[in-house]
């Protein structure tokens, strides 16, 4: 019975999975909050904003800059793609992969990656919400491996 249930459950889940993808060429501005967990200090806060565009109507590659309010780290610089999955008309699910670059104090830089995923909820035909959950593993430096919640919006033009 319990082997009904779930076959139901994902013939549901599969039917209101949608075909529509988001336009071609779109470009998205996207405002984000940042917390970084796990960094062997407090929770870091960062603030800024990602550029994304739409490469196919599933693929899109995000460039993002955001400044951190710490004073072991200034800035950070990524690249992500996501792979996005429609769900109704309003929402998409996306894994994360990327890379970074970060400084620590002025001059030091330190690179990593970005791994992860996120959902995005369409408000209107120009707005969406959005949040992610990334791991950034870091290369060099004796860099910890931050976990990172990113919460945000975008705006298409």
């Amino acid at each position: 019975m319990k082997a009904k249930g779930f076959i139901l459950a994902l013939a549901a889940l599969i039917t209101t999975a949608s075909a529509k993808g988001q336009d071609v060429g779109e470009w998205c501005i996207s405002p984000k909050l940042n917390l970084y967990a796990n960094t062997g200090h407090n929770v870091v806060v960062g603030m800024g904003a990602g550029l994304r565009y739409s490469i196919t109507q599933s693929v899109r590659i995000e460039p993002s800059f955001i400044c951190m309010f710490d004073n072991r780290s200034i800035a950070e610089l990524s690249f992500d793609a996501h792979y996005l999955f429609f769900f109704g008309e309003a929402w998409r699910v996306y894994p994360v992969a990327g890379f970074l670059v970060n400084n620590v104090g002025w001059g030091n830089w330190s690179s990593g990656m970005n791994l992860g995923a996120g959902a995005d909820y369409a408000i209107d035909d120009a707005w969406d919400v959005s949040a992610a959950f990334k791991w950034q593993p870091m290369f060099g430096m004796g860099r910890r491996n931050p976990l990172v919640i990113t919460l945000g919006a975008s705006y298409k033009f």
